[in-house]
């Protein structure tokens, strides 16, 4: 089922080594926009990402562009609270749990792609430059590195490392992935977008 990718495995990304970030930051780093692409084109799921307070709202489509699911992350100290809306049922489901100690460095869905960890990538050896592209108008960095059995690249902006597109190759599987990022600005109207959105009659189970 489609809706399947909103739960709340595919929500949280891993458990990364980086602690969670400075206070000091938290008031200016952006909000990590993402879409993931189909072949045809189409968007399967749009994220939004606050890692700075751990939060995080996807939306799921199906092969036509049609909304088939919602879903939402935040992370509270020891915490963790989900929102889940399966819109083929037309119901919602909240669910809180506390996490164990070893989940202490949990990042949210693609936090793996803020520049800090990209740069972390590069300085061990584990993806390198391989070409200077313009893509949509923006020059970028091309890095490229494999993972286990992902061939992975990444266009960064050459300056800040923000990343502008990704491609996942499974080796093997003949399985892409492809993911377009925006950073935005912590403006309240983007910080609105990681807010669950309930469609009128859908019914609160649990």
């Amino acid at each position: 089922m489609r809706v399947a990718r909103a739960s709340l495995l595919s929500v949280l990304l891993t458990v990364m080594s980086a602690p969670p970030l400075a206070s000091a930051a938290q008031g200016t780093d952006p909000i990590l926009y993402a879409k993931e692409l189909q072949p045809n084109g189409k968007i399967s799921t749009e994220t939004w990402t606050d890692r700075a307070f751990l939060r995080a709202r996807t939306t799921n489509y199906d092969s036509q562009g049609k909304v088939v699911g919602q879903s939402t992350v935040t992370i509270t100290r020891n915490r963790i609270r989900t929102e889940n809306v399966f819109y083929p049922a037309k119901q919602w489901v909240t669910r809180t749990a506390t996490l164990p100690p070893s989940a202490h460095s949990l990042q949210i869905r693609h936090s793996a792609y803020f520049p800090a960890e990209v740069r972390k990538l590069v300085s061990t050896g584990r993806i390198g430059l391989v070409g200077r592209p313009t893509i949509a108008g923006r020059k970028t960095l091309q890095l490229q590195g494999q993972t286990g059995p992902q061939l992975l690249q990444i266009w960064v902006e050459p300056k800040t490392y923000l990343v502008v597109q990704v491609v996942v190759r499974w080796i093997g599987r003949g399985v892409i992935e492809k993911l377009m990022f925006d950073w935005l600005p912590r403006t309240p109207a983007n910080q609105a977008k990681l807010k669950l959105i309930v469609p009128p009659g859908f019914q609160h189970v649990g």
